[in-house]
């Protein structure tokens, strides 16, 4: 469903902890490889390193990185997002409990990735050919993509399922994959978000 789609409905970045750092710097100061470097006021990133997702690149200027919604907001919305109201919308759009649902990529990654789910877009298609990417990268991208469905119940199409059973299964990598799968520490469930009133 993707018709009646607002971006506005989901808001902005907040500033939920009071500290003068937006989401999206926050984002930027927990992926930062080195100490970032900060406004004179604390309140904006202007530097630092950063190892891109679905890249590896490696990035010193945070303005060319968006900061991305793993599951995209115009997918959550097709997916259930449409039934939610502006309150749960902005707290999908600002959600920091789970790591892995906001991340620093390239610009120009965000553009390609777009709103498309696994099945028809992989970091391991996209990555430039100095920084591709391997079969693992694929298999944890997909996995992380149903991971983020599942804890705020949105549904997952049937392409993107068989697409994670198909990567978890190619021959070279199903061993390995199964093996990362099962024993990459993961962050610990945070709590579901609460169903609108």
């Amino acid at each position: 469903k993707r018709q009646g789609y607002d971006r506005d409905e989901w808001g902005r970045w907040s500033d939920d902890d009071g500290d003068c750092l937006n989401t999206r710097h926050e984002v930027l100061m927990y992926e930062a490889t080195a100490s970032p470097f900060l406004r004179d006021d604390g309140c904006l990133v202007t530097g630092g390193s950063w190892l891109a997702a679905f890249t590896g690149t490696i990035v010193e200027d945070p303005r060319t990185l968006d900061v991305d919604h793993f599951v995209p907001l115009a997918n959550a919305y097709r997916s259930g997002g449409w039934k939610w109201d502006r309150d749960t919308k902005r707290r999908y759009f600002n959600d920091m409990a789970d790591p892995r649902h906001l991340i620093a990529v390239t610009a120009s990654a965000n553009r390609s990735k777009g709103d498309r789910g696994p099945e028809d877009w992989t970091p391991r298609g996209y990555a430039e050919p100095d920084a591709a990417p391997d079969a693992m990268t694929d298999c944890m991208y997909a996995d992380t993509w149903l991971d983020i469905k599942v804890r705020w119940v949105l549904t997952v199409t049937s392409a993107a399922v068989s697409y994670t059973h198909l990567r978890a299964h190619e021959t070279d990598s199903y061993l390995v994959c199964r093996l990362l799968l099962e024993k990459t520490p993961r962050p610990p469930p945070p709590p579901p978000p609460p169903p609108p009133p």
